[in-house]
């Protein structure tokens, strides 16, 4: 999934990621709201197309299934918005899809519907550069569609958009999304990684639409906690993370991964906001003497 990002090092990497710091970093730190969209896909390959371009090639084609031969099948996106002065993070809409809605085209154009109906909003993804985009921006050519302004930036360090990926890694080792999530305490993933791609094979959607769900859950709790650390949004800690699983309990309630592998982390979270507010309390009750 790396490998072509890796491969970008001919071109001034370091630079690149400077001034992405620097776009990030010089934001200002009194601003007075913010919206991203969460957003992650899962994919089938389209070995048909792919075995017809090898015959073609022979010995010269690439073997791997790269991203040209990927086909979305499912699809999620929240959105959701910060407010000024500390307000808990609202959850305005969470939307979950996969084939059995309509092919990729017709998921791809509801998340370009929701981009362009909240046009201010920052697209939020985990690994989103070194490939969903580039499936998007294909999909967009190949059948007509428009993309929003937020995709149409070829740079993957424009500051209209944020991969969590890069911009948690930096210049060291570019990690998986429960690799990161399971170190930093925050549930991840409904099933295995690589046991999505057989349920779709199979059909079984539901598993499918926990998967992707699950991912879009982890990213919007991982990027509360960045842009908070970035001085983009205000810094609401364990009370944050509580807001936004209810509102994807809410939105979700017969999920499992919601409920169950994400029910005693929630508690846990809820108690230690809890236990700061009391501490804040007993401090504001003391007096010098």
């Amino acid at each position: 999934m790396f490998q072509d990002f890796k491969d970008a090092d001919t071109m001034n990497l370091t630079a690149l990621l400077a001034d992405q710091a620097s776009r990030f970093c010089s934001a200002p730190r009194d601003q007075k709201a913010m919206t991203i969209v969460v957003n992650d896909w899962e994919y089938l390959y389209d070995t048909l197309r792919h075995d017809q371009y090898r015959h073609s090639e022979g010995e010269g084609a690439e073997r791997k299934i790269r991203w040209p031969f990927h086909r979305i099948v499912a699809g999620a996106w929240a959105i959701i918005d910060f407010p000024a002065d500390g307000a808990l993070p609202i959850v305005r809409r969470i939307e979950v899809l996969d084939s059995r809605v309509g092919d990729e085209v017709a998921i791809v154009e509801r998340f370009f519907a929701s981009l362009r109906d909240h046009p201010n909003a920052v697209p939020v993804s985990w690994g989103g550069e070194f490939k969903d985009l580039q499936v998007l921006r294909m999909i967009a050519s190949v059948n007509g569609l428009r993309l929003p302004p937020a995709l149409r930036i070829l740079s993957p360090f424009t500051p209209v958009r944020l991969d969590l990926n890069i911009a948690t890694a930096t210049k060291g080792h570019l990690v998986h999304l429960p690799e990161y999530a399971m170190a930093c305490g925050i549930p991840a993933k409904a099933v295995g990684s690589k046991d999505v791609g057989p349920a779709a094979l199979a059909g079984d959607w539901p598993t499918v639409h926990e998967q992707v769900l699950s991912d879009v859950f982890t990213t919007s709790i991982i990027a509360a906690r960045h842009l908070a650390s970035q001085g983009l949004v205000s810094p609401i800690g364990p009370r944050s993370d509580a807001a936004v699983l209810d509102a994807f309990v809410e939105a979700f309630p017969d999920s499992q991964f919601l409920n169950v592998s994400c029910g005693g982390w929630a508690a846990h979270r809820r108690s230690v906001a809890a236990d700061k507010l009391k501490s804040a309390a007993n401090g504001l009750g003391r007096t010098s003497s």
